[in-house]
């Protein structure tokens, strides 16, 4: 589960029950129009998800 908050205080919480084995390839269209975070609206937000998804599946995948 992730939540995404927007520099207004909207967030959006999105499930992923099969999470990619790399976020890289994944364009922002997929991240706002996907119904993952619609509220993903600018480059830095479409950065800050990739950089947060990789810290975390960093840290449970090396319990």
């Amino acid at each position: 589960m992730s939540r995404f908050t927007d520099g207004k205080g909207r967030y959006t919480d999105s499930w992923w029950s099969s999470p990619p084995d790399s976020i890289d390839h994944v364009g922002a269209e997929y991240l706002q129009h996907g119904y993952r975070h619609p509220n993903v609206k600018t480059a830095r937000h479409d950065k800050f998800i990739k950089r947060r998804f990789k810290e975390e599946m960093a840290r449970l995948t090396n319990q």
